[in-house]
């Protein structure tokens, strides 16, 4: 008689507590229209402003940060076509004015692209994923819109940053 058990433990996400080994990353829920008013529950259908604060206090390489949304929100993915144009305008001046603010308000206004350290961006059902080469230390703003598309009470997950350590290969001689 041969078997295989296989078993994986997850601690209950309530049960832990935030750690800060080299990143400190938070994040905030507020309404669209008013980026000042906090949020814990929105209606089916809302789309809410999700705001994303990294703190890195040295340069990093291959970072890695995922922000996980509650079970009831989908982050909106504006690279679709279905997507309001209005609200593409929208986030696109926040992510700008959010950039600028970093940097004394200078922003030149021919230039129809802002400072963002992340190289690529993850827009997937439950979350969002930034990847950065290389990022200096100091502290980033991401900006980015979910829609409520279930309703019920869920949990919210803490986000999660990494730094990649890069293996090189070599061909034998």
């Amino acid at each position: 008689l041969y078997y295989t058990l296989n078993f994986r433990y997850f601690t209950p996400a309530k049960e832990v507590e935030a750690v800060n080994r080299g990143f400190a990353v938070s994040h905030e829920y507020t309404k669209l229209d008013d980026p000042t008013q906090k949020i814990t529950s929105a209606k089916l259908g809302e789309t809410v402003r999700v705001k994303l604060t990294v703190l890195i206090p040295a340069d990093r390489n291959y970072v890695v940060i995922d922000d996980l949304l509650p079970a009831g929100l989908e982050p909106v993915d504006t690279r679709l076509k279905t997507i309001d144009p209005k609200l593409k305008a929208e986030l696109e001046l926040e992510r700008v004015a959010a950039s600028t603010s970093k940097r004394g308000g200078y922003h030149a206004p021919w230039f129809r692209w802002y400072y963002n350290p992340f190289q690529q961006v993850d827009v997937r059902d439950d979350r969002t994923t930034l990847y950065a080469d290389r990022i200096s230390k100091g502290v980033y703003e991401y900006i980015y819109y979910a829609r409520a598309t279930t309703p019920g009470d869920f949990f919210v997950a803490p986000a999660h940053a990494e730094e990649l350590s890069l293996i090189h290969i070599s061909e034998p001689t």
